[in-house]
């Protein structure tokens, strides 16, 4: 009899220890049990693009819920922060304790370099398959459209283009200004969306026809609300969204034939400093209510379903939107960048 019972005990001792090896670092942590650690970390150091007026009100909300785990959030455009980390990363360094970024380009590259840990959050299995990791490095933050929008003090409503293939009526000329995909994957995406309907030749039409080459999408709103360049065939959707609603000389266009995703990810360094935080703001953000704020402050979309969209959208699922085929994107994106700029003579 004992030597059944020591062997059953064997048996299921190998059976749990081999489930855990399985799960590894990709099984959920809840954020009850994560909570008691990250208040002993103190805090969270969180880094991206999304402007700071929009990340604090999503943020304030994680500390409410969370007393005792403070948020330094550190605020860079995607091309400047993917520099940081691989300058820290070279010095053998690490800050952040997550971070998220509108390049997917970025991401990946910091995940083939090892710089991201596993971790599926309590909503992992909820989240699309097209927003997530399949080796659970990184899923989306959140996800924005690329839209076009004009001024309708400069442009009638009516006779405002509908397509991206409307953009390239000769009288649009000298009145259009568009970023570079050199500048973040936002504007990339944009690229491979016309270049996917229309080829080359859309990209050099615009060229031609005077498209004004202006540094981030920014500046592509500023300068359609002020009527120097009051159309755009491209821009980041949240900024759209949002100047259109608040009453801006700025109306949006969602072109017929789909305007492309452009999706947010993030993911937790392998080298955290404070990981157990680190992963608890990973699942607040994941969870409805941070999705939720991210909708409501932020005016992008959420990965999980049946949720609400950004102001005057609708849900992605009811949405006719472009998927960008992410295999092409790691492996032609800096070529398609490079091209776009030597059109427009950007050196």
């Amino acid at each position: 009899m004992k030597t059944r019972a020591y062997r059953t005990g064997v048996v299921f001792a190998v059976i749990v220890f081999s489930c855990t090896i399985f799960l590894g670092l990709s099984f959920a942590e809840s954020s009850k049990d994560l909570y008691p650690l990250a208040k002993k970390e103190g805090s969270v150091t969180f880094g991206g693009p999304t402007s700071e007026k929009r990340a604090l009100k999503i943020l304030s909300a994680f500390e409410k819920t969370y007393p005792g785990v403070k948020i330094n959030y550190v605020r860079k455009s995607s091309g400047p922060f993917a520099t940081l980390l691989q300058t820290e990363r070279a010095a053998g360094k690490c800050t952040f304790d997550l971070v998220h970024s509108s390049d997917p380009i970025d991401i990946e590259r910091l995940k083939e370099t090892g710089y991201f840990t596993k971790y599926t959050s309590e909503n992992w299995d909820a989240i699309s398959e097209k927003l997530k990791d399949k080796d659970t490095f990184y899923c989306a933050y959140a996800v924005t459209l690329m839209l076009a929008c004009y001024n309708p003090t400069a442009i009638k409503p009516e006779e405002a283009p509908k397509s991206y293939k409307d953009f390239l009526d000769p009288k649009w000329k000298n009145m259009m200004s568009n970023s570079s995909p050199s500048r973040g994957g936002t504007g990339l995406v944009a690229a491979m969306r016309v270049i996917d309907l229309y080829g080359w030749d859309y990209i050099e039409t615009l060229a031609a026809h005077g498209a004004m080459f202006v540094r981030g999408h920014g500046s592509v709103i500023s300068m359609v609300i002020s009527g120097e360049r009051p159309l755009a065939w491209e821009a980041t959707g949240y900024r759209v969204l949002e100047e259109d609603a608040k009453g801006s000389p700025l109306k949006t266009i969602f072109a017929t034939e789909g305007p492309p995703v452009s999706v947010w990810n993030m993911g937790i360094p392998e080298k955290a400093p404070h990981p157990n935080a680190g992963k608890l703001l990973y699942n607040f953000l994941t969870s409805k209510e941070g999705q939720g704020l991210l909708v409501k402050h932020a005016n992008l979309w959420s990965h999980l379903p049946n949720m609400p969209a950004p102001v005057l959208m609708k849900p992605l699922e009811q949405l006719n939107v472009w998927y960008p085929d992410m295999n092409y994107l790691l492996k032609h994106g800096e070529e398609i960048a490079e091209k776009f700029d030597k059109i427009f003579g950007i050196k």
